[in-house]
């Protein structure tokens, strides 16, 4: 885990990579690393998926949906500030389908809002905004990889610079209850038979099968 952590705190120039379970455990410990006021605002975007206003909630915060834009499915700034409540607390920026969104101008809003950007970026691991690669240019970044989008073993990853935050975060995460061992074991399983069924000789074993799975059930 390590040197997963190192390894991906080179590639995303972050002065700090956690790995963690989850997208859904890494959003909700760090935004409790970020010391928000409880029941606190989140701005998030319309399109997110399910498991980040429900990791907002489960932090002791109130998610609040900001329109995208049409071309581009990226938080809109204009309508971020409109959405500006009065107890809003922090803003979540989505690089949806792996296309960095415009940070230059969502950042610019966010601090002319004076609210921290955290970046969604599990499926645009890899991508840069201009020189600087995704996931560490706002306060922090989140990338889930649950879904496969990177490994098959799921898991998730926190980038940050800001050596309190990733202090607080760690600790936090020190504070879990340790993994259940049968829950692990059968979900490296899993991960192991959906990269097995990924490869591309068992697309080729199933169209080799499929004809003659086909002949042999064909009435005579």
């Amino acid at each position: 885990l390590r040197g997963l952590e190192q390894e991906a705190g080179f590639h995303l120039q972050a002065g700090h990579t956690v790995g963690l379970g989850s997208g859904a455990v890494a959003l909700e410990l760090l935004l409790g690393a970020m010391l928000l006021p409880e029941q606190a605002t989140v701005l998030i975007p319309a399109l997110a998926d399910p498991w980040v206003p429900q990791a907002v909630q489960r932090a002791g915060l109130r998610p609040a949906l900001v329109d995208v834009e049409p071309d581009t499915l990226h938080v809109d700034p204009d309508a971020l500030r409109k959405a500006r409540a009065p107890d809003a607390a922090a803003v979540l920026v989505d690089h949806t389908a792996g296309v960095p969104c415009d940070l230059d101008r969502l950042g610019a809003t966010c601090a002319a809002l004076d609210l921290p950007m955290v970046e969604l970026f599990g499926v645009a691991v890899g991508a840069r905004w201009r020189t600087r690669p995704v996931g560490a240019c706002g306060l922090a970044g989140v990338a889930a990889l649950d879904d496969g989008h990177l490994t098959a073993f799921g898991g998730a990853l926190v980038a940050s610079d800001d050596d309190m935050l990733i202090t607080r975060l760690r600790e936090a995460l020190d504070r879990l209850p340790p993994p259940d061992a049968w829950q692990t074991a059968g979900r490296v399983a899993q991960a192991h038979l959906r990269a097995l069924l990924a490869h591309p000789s068992a697309f080729g074993l199933l169209g080799w099968a499929a004809p003659r799975l086909r002949h042999q059930g064909a009435p005579a």
